[in-house]
């Protein structure tokens, strides 16, 4: 019995590797990191940023957006 029970044991640890899970692993995006200016009179680097091209496209448009002035009103418009 205990010869038995021994030989199972083995088998399923012989066995086990032949189920493992070979498939790939998705790969990751690449970062891409970024350097903010320094700070008016350091001398030290700004701070690194690192995000995927995707998420970089999304805050440059989000930028983009406050970045347009307004067309509704003019430069230089005194108002009423």
């Amino acid at each position: 019995m205990r010869l038995l029970l021994i030989s199972i044991g083995a088998a399923i640890t012989l066995a086990s590797p032949a189920f493992a899970d070979d498939a790939p692993k998705p790969e990751e995006p690449r970062k891409i990191c970024r350097q903010q200016p320094p700070k008016t009179g350091s001398n030290r680097p700004g701070k690194r940023f690192c995000h995927t091209a995707a998420e970089w496209k999304a805050r440059d448009s989000g930028a983009a957006e406050y970045a347009q002035p307004d067309a509704r009103t003019p430069i230089g418009s005194t108002g009423s």
